[in-house]
C-alpha cells in the first residue's frame, strides 16, 4: 500500500483508464484516493494500523453485475498528527478485463460499521490490431524507477497514478501515461501535447516530438507544467499521427492557485467564497465542517467547479445577501435557481400577508410564493410547485384567492 502526500480530499475518489488486452477486451484500471480520515487507526508495533477492505462492483447498462470482488487492506501510519500535518492519502489500484461498453462501477471501503463509497459511470473502448489508436490517458503524481513489480509498474517505472485529478502549488508537475496501438513498424510517427480550458481554446500547444516505430505497440509517458496556470478545470490532449491518420485522446483535470484564487476576492467576497451551502452536496457540507484544513477544501471544492462558476457563483451570492439576505428564504432560490423570469406581488389584502410569486418558465417551469406571515417584512417560502422544495400544508392560509388561483 502506498501512502502519499496530496492535498485533502473531499471524499473518496476514483478515476480509471483503458488498455488493450486483445481486440475484445480492454484492461480497465480503477485508480483509487481514500483519506486517511477515512478510517479509525489503533497503536501497533510503534505505528498507527488501519484495517479495511475495499468491495468492487461494475454493473452493465441492464444493471447486471459483471464483475465484483472485495479486498482486504492494512493502512500504516507513523502517526496521526504526522498524517495530518503532511496531509497523508491511501492510493490503490485495482484491474479488471470488460468488452466494449458502458458500466457503471462503484467503490466501498469498509471498516466495521464506517463506509464511504463512491460510483461512476466508465466508458470502455476496445483496440483492434493494426489499428491506430490511442489508450485513455492516466494521469500521474509520482513516477519512479522499478526496483520490484507492483501493481503500480508499468515497463520499468512506478507510476503511482492521481484519481483527484488535482495539480498545483505542491505538485506543479503533471506526469501523462499512455499506450500506442497500431503503429507502422520502422515508420516515423509524432506526437503532440494540447493543454485547452474546458471551452476547447487552446492555452499551450508543445512541440512537436517525432521518431520511429521501434515496435507496433509502445509506451508513452508526457509531463506538462501546470504552474502558472490560473484555478480552474482544464484538458490535457495527446494527438498521435502517422502516415495519413491523426487520432486523440484527452483527460480533463484541476489546478489549485492559492495566490490566484486569492487575488480575485476581498472584502465581503471572501465571506461568499466559503458559502457553499447551497451549491456543495451533503456529503461534501459534511466534510467541509469536519475539515481542520477549511482553507485547502475550498480550494479543492472550486478548483472542481471552476474559476467562471466561483465568479458567477459569488456574484449571484452577493446580489441575493444584498436584495434579500443570503440566509433568507428569498436569498436561498434567488442563488440556487438565479433571478426569476417573472414576479408578481400582492400587498394589502385584507385577511392576508402581503405574497410574492417567483415564476421560473425553463427547465420545465418553477413556481415559488412567499409570505410575509409575520408582517413584519419578512417573506418566507409558503408554497413551491418543484417537489425538491419546501411547501406549508398550511399555505392556503397565507395565500391570497388571486394569487391562489395562480398555482391551483
Amino acid at each position: 500500500m502506498f501512502n502519499l502526500m496530496i492535498f485533502i480530499l473531499l471524499s473518496l475518489s476514483l478515476d480509471y483508464a483503458t488498455f488493450r488486452e486483445n481486440d475484445t477486451l480492454s484492461n480497465v484500471e480503477l485508480y483509487i484516493a481514500i483519506p486517511y480520515t477515512s478510517f479509525n487507526y489503533y497503536e501497533y508495533d510503534e505505528q498507527q494500523r488501519a484495517d479495511y477492505s475495499i468491495d468492487i462492483t461494475i454493473k452493465n447498462q441492464e444493471g447486471d453485475t459483471v464483475a465484483h470482488d472485495e479486498f482486504g487492506r492494512i493502512s500504516f501510519l507513523t502517526s496521526l498528527e504526522d498524517a495530518q500535518k503532511r496531509i497523508l492519502t491511501i492510493i490503490d489500484l485495482f484491474s479488471v478485463s470488460l468488452p466494449a461498453g458502458r458500466y457503471e462501477t462503484s467503490i466501498l471501503t469498509k471498516q466495521q460499521d464506517n463506509e464511504e463509497c463512491v460510483s461512476v459511470n466508465i466508458d470502455v473502448t476496445t483496440y483492434q490490431e493494426g489499428v491506430l489508436s490511442i489508450s485513455d490517458l492516466e494521469l500521474v503524481s509520482e513516477i519512479s524507477e522499478a526496483q520490484t513489480a507492483t501493481r503500480f509498474t508499468k515497463g520499468n517505472n512506478n507510476l503511482i497514478p492521481n484519481p483527484e485529478r488535482i495539480y498545483g502549488e505542491k505538485r506543479n508537475i503533471l506526469y501523462v501515461y499512455s499506450e500506442l496501438y497500431g503503429l507502422s513498424q520502422s515508420e516515423e510517427y509524432s506526437l503532440v501535447y494540447r493543454l485547452t480550458d474546458t471551452m476547447g481554446d487552446i492555452i499551450t500547444e508543445y512541440p512537436e516530438k517525432k521518431a520511429i516505430a521501434e515496435y507496433p505497440h509502445l509506451r508513452e509517458i508526457g509531463g506538462i507544467n501546470t504552474a502558472g496556470l490560473t484555478t480552474g478545470s482544464y484538458i490535457i490532449t495527446l494527438q498521435l499521427s502517422q502516415d495519413n491518420d491523426t487520432i486523440y485522446s484527452s483527460k480533463s483535470f484541476f489546478v489549485i492557485a492559492r495566490e490566484k484564487v486569492a487575488s480575485i476576492l476581498d472584502g465581503k467576497e471572501e465571506e461568499y467564497y466559503s458559502f457553499i451551502k447551497y451549491i456543495a452536496s451533503s456529503d461534501e457540507l459534511s466534510r467541509y465542517k469536519e475539515a481542520d484544513d477549511k482553507k485547502s477544501f475550498l480550494e479543492i471544492f472550486w478548483a472542481r467547479k471552476g474559476e467562471d462558476i466561483l465568479l458567477r457563483y459569488i456574484e449571484i451570492v452577493k446580489k441575493a445577501d444584498e436584495l434579500y439576505g443570503k440566509e433568507k428564504d428569498m436569498g436561498r432560490i434567488y442563488i440556487i435557481y438565479g433571478p426569476p423570469d417573472e414576479v408578481a406581488r400582492y400587498t394589502e389584502i385584507p385577511a392576508y400577508p402581503d405574497n410574492e410569486i417567483w415564476s421560473y418558465y425553463s427547465g420545465g417551469g418553477k413556481t415559488f410564493v412567499f409570505a410575509d406571515i409575520l408582517k413584519i417584512g419578512k417573506f418566507e417560502l409558503v408554497y413551491s410547485s418543484y417537489e425538491r422544495e419546501y411547501t406549508n400544508p398550511l399555505y392556503h392560509k397565507y395565500v391570497n384567492p388571486e394569487a391562489l388561483n395562480l398555482i391551483d
